[in-house]
């Protein structure tokens, strides 16, 4: 006989039961995986090579709140099974009860490798409603989920004080003192925080926002150093180039404050006046008439 033909409570028992089984071996693997990424942090930190550790236990730490969520399912659904005839009976239940049934329709909502609780999520869903179901898996106020599960399933990495206390553990286990600390990196990232906030909102007279300018004259300055080094190496690089920024240069000091207007012609002389070593001979352009052409003729006529 099929689950359609039993009723709420003998349906809900059985694939909770099924969904227990599922997590016994949902864990052998999942422990697995975290006993590989265990292994690569372990060795990585002997190694020396505790950057790289930094960035492997972010695999491991995903893994055990993948364990940690399954225990967590186990409970609910344990619970579920025993207080299936209240739910079945009344639908304004308390809150360990909603907090079990919110909960699993939640996890399956981010376990995808969980047929059984998709289950759940389906027979609870009839039971309760659509609103209730997209109030838990959409983390509407007063869903009910347990605050702890949502911390475990979130689809953001954990951040780098969770980051740094699962690698000083690891390390703390197998004998390793780490080189590098996090604090100071911190104090940085919060003081360049503080220096952005102080920019934006303090005003001019501030101590604090002097400091924030005599920062940015300071980049200001350093990123014309860093203009001019370049140009000096393109410089070094091309000599054409080179004496034709010599040039340049020397006509601007000849000639600060002039300011080139007019044609072409008045540029040559300009050029001409501020470097007298550059000679431009202008010759007039020729218009041949119809008297030149003849007396080539009578020139070629006689040299016969």
């Amino acid at each position: 006989m099929g689950l359609l033909g039993k009723n709420f409570t003998s349906k809900i028992r059985n694939m909770a039961t099924l969904a227990v089984s599922r997590i016994s071996i949902l864990k052998n693997h999942h422990k697995a995986r975290a006993s590989y990424a265990y292994s690569d942090v372990a060795q990585l930190l002997r190694l020396g090579y505790h950057d790289r550790a930094l960035l492997r236990v972010e695999h491991w730490i995903r893994e055990q709140n993948i364990l940690d969520v399954f225990d967590m399912i186990e409970i609910y659904c344990n619970y579920l099974r025993e207080s299936a005839e209240l739910l079945e009976k009344n639908r304004d239940f308390h809150n360990e009860l909603k907090e079990a049934t919110s909960s699993l329709i939640f996890a399956s909502s981010r376990c995808g490798e969980f047929p059984e609780l998709h289950k759940i999520q389906e027979i609870l869903t009839s039971k309760l409603g659509k609103e209730f179901a997209d109030e838990a898996i959409e983390l509407h106020r007063n869903n009910g989920v347990n605050a702890k599960m949502i911390e475990k399933l979130s689809t953001r990495g954990p951040n780098m004080e969770i980051r740094m206390k699962a690698l000083r553990q690891i390390a703390a286990e197998i004998g390793v003192t780490l080189h590098f600390e996090q604090e100071p990196i911190l104090t940085n990232v919060n003081k360049w925080q503080g220096e952005v906030k102080t920019k934006q909102g303090s005003s001019a007279n501030d101590p604090k926002h002097k400091n924030v300018t005599m920062e940015e004259g300071s980049y200001d300055r350093n990123k014309d150093r860093t203009k001019e080094a370049l140009e000096e190496f393109h410089s070094i690089q091309n000599p054409n180039s080179r004496d034709s920024m010599k040039t340049s240069s020397r006509n601007s000091k000849l000639i600060p404050n002039e300011k080139v207007k007019g044609d072409s012609n008045h540029e040559d002389s300009v050029e001409e006046r501020t470097n007298p070593s550059i000679v431009t001979t202008h010759f007039p352009k020729q218009n041949r008439t119809q008297h030149d052409h003849v007396d080539w003729k009578i020139m070629s006529v006689r040299t016969r």
